[in-house]
């Protein structure tokens, strides 16, 4: 009788080396499962919803993450990005696809040229890859590039809390270095308060075709109020305490 006991107490090891084994196959087909859900999330066929922040933020990861696996289905969610309507998305998500070598409709650049806060952005992503001669002529001008430079120079000098209308009103001349610079200046008028000031941007070179948007810079007279009887007044000295800040 003894040994019947002991033959019917040791198969228990065995079933429980079985559970275990069951355990194990149970968890990876769960992790599978979840590998595979959020692959079908990133690549189902839905219309994407991405705001993209600052450099760094969690969208603007995802489509440079995308961008780096370069096969059809990323591509194609690329290209679903160019319908956005924040043309921040669509800079980053053409960066993207040209990196990628793929090909892109000319007519995609004009609206987001026309728009004086991101103009300057897609400039710099079509030269950054290559491409700057995409860049719609209508908007490749120093005086648009000025335009959106000062634009976004009070932009933040508002914080961001400000929509600024920019007019151009002159260019001026002026000397660096003994080479003759030009200088643009533009009427920017903030509808939220009607306090209209001076801006100016420079130094832009002789050619026209020298764009040069990181190597000028803008400028805003805060310290008074653009009275338009005195527009030229105000051009001069601004003119003087830019050549002086330079």
């Amino acid at each position: 009788m003894p040994d019947q006991n002991q033959t019917t107490a040791a198969p228990r090891p065995r079933r429980k080396r079985k559970n275990y084994s069951l355990l194990i196959l149970a968890a990876g087909i769960f992790l599978f499962g979840v590998a595979a859900g959020t692959i079908y999330y990133l690549l189902r066929p839905v219309t994407l919803r991405v705001a993209v922040g600052p450099p760094g933020s969690d969208d603007l990861k995802l489509i440079q993450l995308l961008g780096r696996f370069n096969d059809v289905k990323s591509n194609r969610i690329l290209r679903k990005l160019l319908v956005s309507h924040d043309n921040y998305v669509k800079i980053n998500a053409i960066k993207a696809l040209l990196k990628n070598k793929q090909p892109l409709d000319p007519a995609l650049f004009l609206p987001i040229a026309a728009d004086i806060d991101n103009r300057l952005a897609l400039y710099r992503t079509l030269k950054e890859t290559g491409k700057p001669a995409l860049f719609p002529a209508t908007y490749r001008t120093q005086r648009m590039f000025g335009e959106s430079l000062v634009y976004q120079q009070a932009i933040d000098d508002q914080d961001g809390d400000a929509t600024p209308k920019v007019t151009f009103i002159a260019t001026r001349l002026t000397d660096r270095g003994g080479k003759k610079k030009k200088v643009y200046f533009y009427k920017i008028r903030f509808p939220e308060t009607g306090d209209v000031y001076l801006g100016c941007a420079g130094l832009y070179d002789m050619d026209p075709a020298r764009l040069d948007p990181d190597e000028t810079i803008a400028q805003v007279a805060y310290f008074e109020t653009l009275d338009p009887a005195h527009v030229n007044a105000r051009i001069n000295k601004l003119l003087k305490d830019f050549e002086e800040a330079q």
